[in-house]
C-alpha cells in the first residue's frame, strides 16, 4: 500500500489551488467589466474617475494583485474635480 502525503499538504493544495480559482473567476468578471468600460467615451470615464489607459493598464495586472482596489485607491488619491 502507497504512502498517503500528510493531509496538512492536502489541505493547504486544496485552499490554493480554490483560491487561484477565485482569483481568475474575479479578474474575469473584471475583464467584462472593463470591456463595458471602454465602449465609454473619454468624457463619460472621467465623469467616473477613471480614465482610459488606467482600466487598460488595471486588466493587464497579475492576479495576485485586486484590481478594483487599486482603481478605488488611484480614485481616492486623485479625487475628481467638483464643479
Amino acid at each position: 500500500m502507497p504512502a498517503m502525503p500528510p493531509l496538512g499538504l492536502i489541505d493547504s493544495l486544496e485552499r490554493w489551488i480554490v483560491a487561484r480559482v477565485r482569483q481568475w473567476q474575479r479578474r474575469r468578471h473584471f475583464r467584462r467589466q472593463a470591456v463595458n468600460l471602454l465602449a465609454y467615451d473619454d468624457r463619460i470615464l472621467a465623469d467616473l474617475g477613471l480614465d482610459r489607459d488606467e482600466i487598460e493598464r488595471a486588466s493587464r495586472q497579475s492576479l495576485d494583485e485586486d484590481v478594483r482596489q487599486a482603481l478605488s485607491g488611484r480614485r481616492a488619491r486623485h479625487p475628481t474635480d467638483s464643479a
